[in-house]
């Protein structure tokens, strides 16, 4: 991006972008340019008028720019540092140590729960967007619970902060069960191909707890 013209060191932003994806605001910094296109033709080549029209005009434009910091700064995709730990406190997050981006994503998950209604798009929308995962199956059970299950291996804390967004955002009176894997699915449903043994077979479903290698975690239900 270039300027028309050096900002004042007073004010010190540069603007990093001058437009905001999924929005209509843009950041307009041609009115000097276009003050002076608008000038009559006699006076367009005169240096001393051009000069004169510029130092006016600049300073409409350095308020454009000071609002569009302003601006970007709120944004919750764009807010960095101390602006998104602000939002962050709207609704009631702390930063613990959490990068810009990770904290981002908890504010916005934290939106999506303040915002459900409990339906299971709802519900699917926000597990995808805590876990950046997209593999998940949604089961109702009537009359009031469903079970929410991943497709994917999760950590056990992670799992525990998952639930306790998700119980915020289910509706009230209803039961949602969170299924997860404690290990790679490719590792989960391997069976031991002779009884009693530790080989496998990656076609034929469960495996051997004893090695993560030689199948997955529900070969000793037979033994």
């Amino acid at each position: 991006m270039s300027f028309p013209h050096t900002l004042p060191y007073s004010f010190g932003y540069i603007p990093t972008a001058v437009a905001f994806e999924g929005s209509a605001l843009a950041l307009d910094v041609e009115h000097v340019a276009r003050a002076q296109n608008r000038l009559l033709a006699q006076f367009k080549t005169k240096p001393r008028i051009r000069a004169v029209v510029a130092a006016f005009v600049r300073q409409v434009e350095d308020i454009e720019i000071a609002s569009w910091q302003l601006i970007a700064e709120r944004l919750l995709t764009t807010a960095e540092g101390l602006q998104l730990e602000q939002l962050a406190d709207i609704v009631g997050l702390r930063r613990d140590g959490l990068g810009d981006g990770d904290l981002r994503s908890r504010v916005l998950v934290e939106i999506m729960v303040l915002r459900s209604t409990g339906t299971a798009d709802e519900i699917i929308a926000i597990a995808q967007r805590f876990t950046s995962e997209t593999s998940m199956q949604f089961d109702p059970r009537p009359p009031c619970e469903a079970t929410l299950s991943l497709g994917f291996e999760l950590d056990g804390f992670v799992a525990f902060m998952l639930a306790r967004i998700l119980r915020r955002a289910r509706p009230a009176g209803h039961r949602l069960t969170l299924e997860y894997l404690t290990q790679p699915a490719d590792e989960s449903f391997t069976l031991s191909s002779v009884a009693g043994s530790s080989e496998t077979s990656e076609t034929m479903g469960l495996g051997w707890t004893g090695d993560p290698l030689l199948g997955g975690a529900l070969a000793g239900v037979t033994e």
